[in-house]
């Protein structure tokens, strides 16, 4: 295959290779041969999000099976290759029948991604049938990837590892679950709170909540953080000031990741994601693009408008250090004005 042909796929997005092609990264990506093995590769849309191996020998009980399929569900992934490295054709089905009951309650339902590889690693065949294919034990060669492409494809896993890992930590911090339900009762009471308070008072006193938030250096408790959350959902002023205080920061403690992190574990719909859009700009303002696009994938699901905005900034491929003049991005005496506000 030209390397054209895979630069159209683009990189990274594996879920739409020919199986072909799939065997032949497999060994690459996990960087040896396996041996009498089954190997899985999780994807969700084009990024990498699991990489696993697990001996076929012990893979014939339940909860090995779950445990397998539990590191591609638990990095959130929605597509998945799963090749059985092996010679022995008559043992394998068995070998895998709890693998397959195990998928069966998972988005991975489909064996038309499961392959079987000869233990040279130079023929595939499906262990499913699928249409426009050919039957299962039909037998085709495996790819001879392009060099170039082995690299770049081996670069992106990497990175979509990496970026998995990331939001994983951002997303998958948990709560418990006495915190989430205090978090909705005081969430719940603080939106009727709020709808009966006049709103030029309601702006201004969520101005003074961000400014003494920005004040203490601790994280606050539930209760702030929710109304906290709120505030920077409701009011674009109070928004417009968390981004100037990240702006000022100087590192990640200054710019406050762990508060921004705090209210969007325990806030839902628009002030999480935009709890999350105000720690992707302090992870970018501060030097870590891992976190910074891991948090802004996560608030761009929630169709975040500042994630939406921030997203195109980051697209410029600029450093954020390379673009501080010293200053507040709207200079003081606008915003008294009213045109920065």
């Amino acid at each position: 295959m030209y390397l054209r042909s895979y630069a159209a796929s683009g990189v990274g997005t594996i879920n739409l290779l020919n199986p072909g092609v799939v065997a032949a990264l497999a060994p690459v990506l996990l960087g040896r041969a396996p041996v009498e093995e089954i190997v899985g590769i999780g994807s969700w849309g084009a990024t990498t999000g699991a990489l696993a191996s697990w001996p076929l020998a012990d893979l014939d009980t339940e909860d090995a099976a779950d445990r397998f399929i539990r590191v591609f569900t638990a990095a959130d992934c929605r597509q998945l290759w799963l090749l059985a490295y092996t010679n022995d054709t008559q043992a394998l089905p068995s070998r895998i029948a709890a693998l397959q009951e195990a998928m069966s309650d998972t988005v991975f339902q489909s064996n038309d991604r499961l392959l079987h590889i000869t233990a040279d690693g130079l023929q595939w065949s499906r262990l499913a049938r699928c249409a426009g294919e050919p039957e299962p034990g039909t037998w085709d060669r495996v790819v001879a990837l392009d060099p170039v492409v082995a690299r770049m494809w081996t670069l992106a896993c990497r990175a979509g590892l990496h970026q998995t890992r990331t939001m994983q930590r951002e997303a998958g911090e948990r709560v418990a679950p006495d915190v989430l339900a205090t978090a909705r009762r005081i969430r719940h009471e603080a939106i009727g709170r709020r709808r009966a308070t006049n709103p030029e008072h309601l702006a201004a006193a969520d101005r003074r909540l961000l400014a003494a938030t920005l004040a203490d250096p601790r994280v606050p408790a539930v209760p702030t953080l929710v109304e906290l959350g709120l505030a920077l959902a409701e009011h674009p002023v109070v928004l417009a000031e968390a981004i100037e205080a990240v702006w000022a920061a100087k590192n990640s403690v200054q710019a406050r990741i762990e508060l921004w992190q705090g209210a969007a574990r325990i806030g839902v719909d628009d002030a999480r994601a935009t709890a999350l859009a105000l720690v992707a700009l302090a992870a970018w303002r501060t030097g870590d693009l891992a976190t910074a696009t891991s948090a802004l994938e996560l608030a761009l699901g929630e169709h975040c408008p500042l994630a939406e905005l921030l997203a195109d900034v980051i697209a410029y491929g600029v450093a954020a250090a390379d673009l501080d003049h010293g200053a507040p991005l709207v200079s003081g005496h606008l915003v008294d004005t009213g045109i920065g506000t």
